[in-house]
């Protein structure tokens, strides 16, 4: 089974423990980790690209973008099965 993660960091989200990584869901619909979606925010003017699909997406303040809670429960889940094993 493949863990879905950052498609910047490739980490799995959550499993970095020493950053916040909990999925943002962009304007697009795709999510990438915070830490990664504040450095991209930091580092442009008034937009950006996504990496998965290359929309380009406002600017806004990270607290326009919407933790991706149903990822954060398949991702919980799928680590809940593998340890009952």
């Amino acid at each position: 089974m493949e863990y879905p993660e950052c498609p910047i960091c490739l980490d799995i989200y959550g499993i970095n423990q020493e950053h916040i990584r909990a999925p943002k869901i962009i304007d697009c619909g795709h999510s990438l980790c915070k830490e990664c979606l504040e450095g991209i925010i930091k580092k442009s003017e008034s937009k950006f690209e996504c990496p998965e699909c290359k929309t380009q997406i406002n600017n806004n303040d990270i607290k326009n973008f919407f933790t991706n809670m149903e990822l954060i429960r398949i991702i919980n889940s799928c680590f809940i099965s593998r340890k009952k094993r």
